[in-house]
């Protein structure tokens, strides 16, 4: 029956003739049985569509990004784009919590000297409710009609010695995880400000501080000399920066109290004048672990027969350095029995330098001595350029027991340097024996990583073969050769060309994973 229907339709439509009243009869109740099942079908169409759809919502890439990439993102939003933020979903809303609480917790206060320290906007600051440690920058900024604070004078009022700024220091009692950051455009601000707040709670409770002093050293000698006293006697982390005089006169000498620098554990010093006062300090700072020098701002008048400053607990030392030849003036004067972790910056170093700088570094601390006085786990390398396969090879050959190696903006040639690893290993020596992790930042598509990546394979081949045959290794805990690489590219415009690059390494990566067990990690930004 419907065969003969179907004949009958496909030779009415294939014709101009006017179907017969049984025709038309039998067609008619075709059509009354189509309807119901087309809507039928219609509705479970639609239906399907919409659950395809929500498969592919659930699906998206979006709803999989880590939480720490979703607080950058929105980290960029403005104010009304992340309240929407905040209404999508339960995992963005948690999302916006912490860019709402990061955003609450630091705050920049600046001000002239004409309008004063703003101290409403720091009231309801600090009034708002948030977990964790807060911020607060205060930064006195010099309007065009003066130069500097003109408070080296006792008779000039000085906006940090304002009553309603002593008063909010006196009133506010602070937890330890208040951290203050105050630039002063005279230095006598700070002598200042201490002399007011020296007794509030706030000032007494903090554990955590910056200081930065501008300006001119006006006026008489004798006002600087104390300017240090009154600190918090609780601190633990001081960062101090001293700007280069505008007048290029030698600051006065200033003397450095005891505490609370004997029992700090955290120093960063930015100082590009007077090394008798770096000195002072480093003396005092015998229970520091971490020190931050910055010494890219000015030369330093180093004197020759000073005597070594020893810091017993320090595990970590960061260090930026611009001039070589005063560089190989601080480093010998530092002895450093415990350091750990060493990071050097080369900033601006001439070109024709940085080939060396590493070595001129790190040789007057004692690391690329035949018998090194300290075991470096760690070594961070950043924005040095120029540095060939035999300046690296010189290096590194003295660091048996690093575990941890990063370079960043340190153009790294694959080719050059595995070329120059089997040349030397056939001769019997070792190169990093102890590394664990190699990570390299920074890099572009144009990057040989095939080559590195050959260097990790004959790398690791060769110390699993020292392991097989007996040998013994440096120390009992030392790990068992490199297991972790990491190369973060950052000059990949196009997120194809990362891809490119990941594509043609896949075999690679896996096949050091499945032989060797090194995971290689690639990321891009």
């Amino acid at each position: 029956m419907a065969a003969a229907r179907s004949a009958t339709l496909s030779h009415l439509i294939s014709t101009n003739e006017p179907p017969s009243l049984f025709e038309v009869a039998q067609l008619r109740r075709c059509v009354q049985t189509l309807v119901p099942r087309a809507r039928l079908l219609w509705a479970e169409y639609k239906d399907l569509e919409e659950r395809l759809q929500l498969c592919r919502i659930v699906l998206s890439p979006t709803r999989r990004l880590p939480a720490e990439i979703l607080i950058e993102i929105f980290s960029w939003a403005d104010k009304k784009t992340l309240l929407n933020i905040s209404l999508v979903c339960r995992s963005w809303n948690a999302s916006f919590n912490v860019v709402s609480s990061k955003s609450l917790s630091t705050t920049t206060m600046r001000f002239i000297s004409e309008d004063g320290i703003p101290c409403h906007k720091i009231l309801s600051w600090l009034a708002k409710p948030v977990t964790g440690t807060k911020t607060l920058n205060i930064e006195h900024e010099v309007s065009y009609r003066e130069i500097r604070c003109k408070c080296f004078k006792p008779a000039n009022p000085c906006p940090w010695a304002a009553p309603e700024f002593l008063n909010l220091l006196a009133k506010n009692p602070t937890p330890a995880q208040m951290v203050l950051r105050l630039k002063f455009s005279s230095p006598n601000c700070l002598s200042r400000l201490v002399g007011g707040a020296g007794n509030s709670l706030l000032w007494n409770s903090l554990e955590t501080l910056h200081l930065q002093l501008t300006g001119n050293w006006s006026g008489r000698a004798s006002i600087y000399r104390n300017a240090l006293d009154g600190l918090p006697k609780t601190l633990r982390n001081l960062r101090l920066k001293i700007n280069n005089p505008k007048d290029r006169r030698q600051p006065p000498p200033i003397e450095v109290p005891e505490a609370p620098f004997n029992t700090l554990k955290s120093l960063g010093i930015e100082c590009s004048w007077d090394s008798p006062l770096i000195l002072s300090i480093l003396r005092l700072c015998v229970d520091l672990d971490v020190l931050i020098v910055d010494e890219s701002i000015g030369r330093h008048t180093w004197t020759e027969n000073a005597a070594q400053v020893t810091l017993p607990k320090v595990h970590t030392l960061r260090v930026k350095c611009l001039y070589l030849h005063e560089s190989e003036k601080i480093f010998p004067l530092l002895h450093l029995p415990a350091l750990a972790s060493l990071t050097i910056d080369g900033g601006e170093v001439p070109f024709a330098d940085r080939n060396w700088v590493l070595a001129r570094a790190l040789r007057p601390l004692g690391l690329l001595s035949p018998m090194p006085r300290i075991c470096l786990r760690t070594l961070v390398v950043q924005f040095i350029n120029g540095l060939d396969g035999d300046a690296l090879w010189d290096i590194f050959s003295h660091l048996q027991f690093l575990r941890c190696l990063v370079l960043q903006r340190v153009p790294f040639e694959g080719a050059g340097f595995l070329e120059n690893y089997r040349r030397r290993t056939e001769g019997g020596e070792h190169l990093l024996p102890a590394l664990r992790m190699f990570e390299l930042r920074d890099l572009d598509e144009k990057f040989d990583a095939t080559s590195f990546l050959c260097f990790v394979k004959v790398h690791r081949h060769a110390t699993t073969r020292r392991h097989e045959e007996g040998h013994e290794r440096i120390r009992e805990d030392a790990p068992d050769g490199l297991r972790h690489i990491s190369l973060r590219y950052g000059d990949c415009k196009e997120s194809r060309k990362f891809e490119a690059v990941r594509e043609e390494l896949v075999s690679m990566v896996g096949a050091l994973e499945r032989d060797f067990g090194v995971v290689v990690q690639m990321t891009r930004g």
